[in-house]
């Protein structure tokens, strides 16, 4: 688990380390993004990448890497964030599947939802269908498939998350030369992220009102 700029790759070994490339804006709100640093099965980087390039166009993102046991290196996120005593956390994205802090390998929920607890800020899971193509799913009554909708839409709701929906699909099969294999890399639905975007920038808005005027 680490700071890593999902475009790039490059892997930061503190906050400071990122300030130098990329400096936060005391006067925008903060995002942290949680996303799988591995790209086996599925790559999500260059994805998420797209997302945070315009998150980044009103906000300052913290773009968090994570590999392995979530619960195992909480404490690293909790470190990260409190590096970044400038600016608050306003918001946070999830863009793994299954229950914050337990997968299908087992792990502690509890733990994810005490996490979410002390962070106190709206918590968001878009997702990408890794079974579904973008043309299958606008053609598709149903949408995504059963078991997307059990990972990526009833397990993160049981963490309290306010908003979950798919942002992409994957790509028909290519056909790489090079290693002779068919190849399966995702790809953004564009106005799925519009409304995403909309959506954090509503609730960071609604975040920053005083109760009695929120509707």
């Amino acid at each position: 688990m680490a700071i890593c700029d999902p475009k790039t790759r490059k892997i930061y070994e503190s906050f400071k380390e990122l300030q130098k490339d990329n400096p936060f804006k005391k006067d925008r709100p903060t995002v942290v993004m949680l996303y799988y640093g591995h790209m086996y099965p599925v790559d999500t980087s260059k994805c998420v990448s797209k997302v945070k390039e315009q998150l980044e166009e009103f906000s300052n993102v913290l773009p968090i890497a994570v590999s392995g046991n979530f619960i195992k290196d909480i404490h690293k996120i909790k470190e990260i964030i409190s590096e970044d005593t400038d600016n608050s956390i306003d918001l946070i994205i999830n863009f793994m599947s299954f229950r914050l802090g337990a997968g299908p390998m087992g792990g502690d929920p509890k733990e994810g939802t005490d996490f979410l607890k002390e962070m106190n800020v709206p918590y968001i899971h878009p997702f990408f269908m890794t079974r579904t193509t973008c043309d299958s799913w606008k053609k598709s009554l149903q949408g995504c498939g059963s078991s997307e909708i059990m990972i990526s839409v009833m397990l993160p709701e049981i963490d309290g998350v306010m908003e979950s929906y798919a942002i992409g699909a994957i790509k028909d099969p290519e056909y790489n030369s090079d290693f002779h294999v068919l190849t399966c890399d995702l790809e953004i639905i564009d106005e799925r992220l519009e409304r995403l975007v909309s959506r954090i920038k509503r609730q960071i808005s609604l975040r920053k009102k005083k109760t009695k005027i929120k509707r």
